[in-house]
């Protein structure tokens, strides 16, 4: 509720530079469960984070930047400091914190081939201890900033090809448009990460499946998957067209068209563009 919001974040607003890291963190956080992003009271959580960054520990400076990050703010001057930061943290960051990390600066578009080095080696030494996820949104993130180097990116894929057969459709589709851009990660082992990613699409449940008519997030997780293929040329499974020639007809009817919103009406389109493409129409 936005009245009961609006003294705390006030209060917030005023205590903002006496907080401590892990304050800091934890506000943002809480922030963006709430779809909360008020922008003055993150600007001065972005000062009295690069005032304080010397106190920040390798769980708290990943969680903050990643947060700010989905809250809409990647501060260049931040990430570059928090960037130097990463020798005295890197070896008590987790998979969580080193996923955090990446995504922040794949956010900002920010290119620091020295931190993404030691961010990818330090992954590859810590792989047997990651989630998936966390494979997943450093194969995403340094796939997002083309960082595509031994021996990160092709232990990473492989390392995700392991787990193919229980990836959501949501997660193949990160993983393949990541390796569409990653040509030595996709090239790992002969191609055999990729071919096993591939093999997974062929029996996972898709998006809308069992709902209908088609919603915003299954038509974007199903674009993201359909893009994922369509970048790698690689053949869909029969099961995939025929579910993309059941469920658009209905969802992408002018009436329907009308009541959405313009994200959905885009996942639509490109739903539509490879429907049409893989029926050999364009």
């Amino acid at each position: 509720d936005e009245a009961l919001a609006r003294p705390l974040l006030e209060r917030a607003e005023a205590d903002v530079r006496g907080l401590h890291p892990i304050d800091l963190a934890n506000l943002c956080g809480g922030l963006l469960g709430l779809g909360l992003a008020p922008r003055r009271l993150l600007g001065g959580v972005v000062d009295t984070a690069a005032a304080k960054l010397a106190d920040f520990g390798p769980v708290e400076l990943p969680s903050l930047l990643s947060s700010l990050a989905s809250l809409g703010v990647s501060d260049e001057r931040l990430l570059r400091a928090s960037a130097d930061r990463l020798p005295d943290l890197l070896p008590d960051m987790n998979g969580r914190a080193l996923a955090e990390f990446s995504a922040a600066l794949a956010a900002a578009e920010l290119w620091l081939p020295v931190a993404l080095e030691q961010i990818s080696d330090e992954a590859a030494e810590k792989l047997s201890f990651l989630r998936v996820a966390d494979s997943l949104v450093l194969l995403a993130a340094l796939a997002q900033l083309r960082w595509d180097r031994p021996p990160a990116t092709p232990m990473l894929a492989s390392r995700l090809a392991e787990f193919a057969p229980k990836l959501t459709a949501v997660q193949l589709g990160v993983a393949l448009r990541a390796l569409s851009r990653l040509p030595l990660a996709a090239a790992c082992e002969r191609g055999a990460a990729q071919r096993s990613l591939l093999q997974a699409v062929a029996t996972v449940r898709l998006p809308g499946e069992r709902s209908a008519p088609l919603g915003a997030a299954d038509a974007a997780a199903l674009a993201e998957l359909c893009g994922a293929l369509r970048h790698l040329r690689a053949e869909p499974p029969p099961r995939l067209v025929a579910h993309l020639a059941a469920v658009l007809p209905a969802a992408s009817s002018a009436a329907a068209m009308r009541t959405l919103e313009r994200d959905h009406r885009r996942a639509l389109a490109k739903l539509a563009d490879a429907s049409l493409a893989w029926a050999g129409v364009r």
